[in-house]
């Protein structure tokens, strides 16, 4: 079978996941503060101990169980529960406790997510598309069979080298939550976390716009730049995109959205077909193709600048809020 087949076939079978994924599959709940979810962590410990309020210098004090019981003469009593006060503002606690109840059409509709999906998908293009037009770009640097198998050799072992800048973009957006979780107000709390995907996404499209721009040149420099950036490209782009979704949206929502978020972009990835037939006609054709890929990465840019626009960021999450707030109030 052609490898253009396999390409179809495994596209194909991406887009038979998209019903699986929004109908069959469970959603996955990574966190539960519920009245059920506290009865399930008490229900061992609540016959055999009675836990109590109370405070000690600072801190507050551990919530009671709503299992704990105490007892008389007559038997057992349940203890009268007592709900802790945190010393917090009141709007930092209500959209806390009901952020999971954002609604699916809500996150799926919303603005950053259409920006994301392109984003992500755009990237995901231009590699592929770099992977396999790369022995175009060769051919047209040098005829000889065998600098052109150098240069495939040299794009071969520096993706091994990948792995071990996976874990980069990850950990700088780690240290960026961890500051935000010291904040206590809310709304600067999630401003803060959305932020944390800002330089990870904004060194990601910076890369590829290095390699595309890298394609204008015939000449080894070019190729050797080329074949770095996309190394790190390579590392970052899933990654940074798989925790920014986790970030940005409830968890509950999580599998659905990577889910339609990987499907759309691997139909997408289909225009790499065209593109290559496109760069193969004519040097003239090459210079388009390459003056068309910049044109489409340079929307790509928007997606991590419009997290430092503080009013839209702030816009979204107090419209988010309502929304949860809303349907807080109807359930």
């Amino acid at each position: 079978m052609d490898w253009e087949w396999v390409c179809y076939v495994l596209v194909a079978f991406s887009a038979c996941m998209v019903p699986i994924t929004l109908f069959c599959l469970p959603v996955d709940r990574i966190r539960d503060d519920s009245e059920k979810g506290r009865e399930s962590l008490f229900k061992k410990v609540g016959d055999i101990a009675v836990i109590t309020t109370g405070q000690v210098g600072k801190f507050n004090a551990i919530p009671v169980s709503p299992l704990s019981v105490k007892k008389n003469f007559e038997g057992l009593e349940p203890v009268p529960q007592m709900k802790v006060i945190q010393n917090c503002p009141e709007k930092d606690v209500s959209p806390v406790l009901s952020e999971e109840q954002l609604p699916f059409k809500t996150a799926l509709t919303s603005f950053s997510f259409s920006l994301h999906q392109y984003w992500f998908s755009w990237l995901l293009l231009a590699t592929l598309n770099y992977s396999g037009s790369l022995h175009l770009w060769m051919e047209r640097i040098s005829s000889d069979v065998h600098i052109v198998s150098m240069y495939t050799q040299i794009y071969g072992l520096c993706q091994v080298s990948s792995l071990i800048l996976a874990p980069l973009a990850g950990i700088v957006m780690d240290r960026t939550l961890n500051s935000a979780s010291l904040e206590p107000d809310f709304d600067k709390r999630k401003l803060i976390k959305l932020r944390s995907g800002f330089w990870p996404m904004l060194f990601t499209t910076m890369a590829q716009a290095i390699v595309q721009f890298c394609k204008f040149f015939e000449n080894d420099t070019s190729v050797y730049i080329s074949i770095a950036f996309t190394t790190i490209l390579r590392s970052f782009h899933v990654a940074v995109a798989t925790a920014y979704l986790r970030i940005r949206f409830p968890a509950s929502h999580f599998n659905r959205l990577l889910g339609i978020m990987s499907t759309t972009a691997a139909v997408g990835s289909l225009l790499q077909f065209p593109l290559y037939v496109w760069e193969s006609r004519s040097n003239y054709d090459v210079f388009q193709v390459n003056l068309f890929n910049c044109i489409a990465l340079m929307l790509c840019f928007v997606h991590p600048l419009h997290l430092l626009i503080t009013p839209m960021q702030k816009m979204f999450i107090r419209k988010e809020r309502d929304i949860i707030l809303k349907a807080k109030s109807i359930s």
